[in-house]
């Protein structure tokens, strides 16, 4: 579970500095080159954009920080938590409990 958040996280972490490295600047010099900035709403819009993502991405990266610093070799196995899976055993009156098959 713990490698499956980590690999989406790098993913859209990816995506994200593309954007940042190619794109918004891209549409940054397209508008720029439109002329008066104090009327150029496209020059704001991507300014706008890219400031919400630059903060996403500082999210992302404190995020992968957090979870690498969790080490699940010192969690115990015979107890449930976060990310444990245990079994279930369905009684023969059709109930589910939690005892270990």
């Amino acid at each position: 579970m713990l490698r499956e958040v980590k690999r989406r996280l790098e993913e859209e972490m990816q995506r994200i500095e593309h954007e940042l490295r190619v794109t918004l600047p891209k549409e940054i010099q397209t508008a720029l080159g439109q002329g008066d900035l104090s009327e150029n709403a496209e020059y704001e819009s991507a300014k706008n954009r890219q400031s919400t993502i630059q903060a996403r991405f500082a999210q992302i990266q404190k995020r992968l920080a957090d979870l690498s610093r969790i080490d699940v070799s010192s969690v115990p196995k015979d107890r449930a938590g976060w990310g444990a899976r245990s079994p279930w055993k369905t009684s023969r009156a059709g109930r589910r409990s939690s005892t270990p098959s």
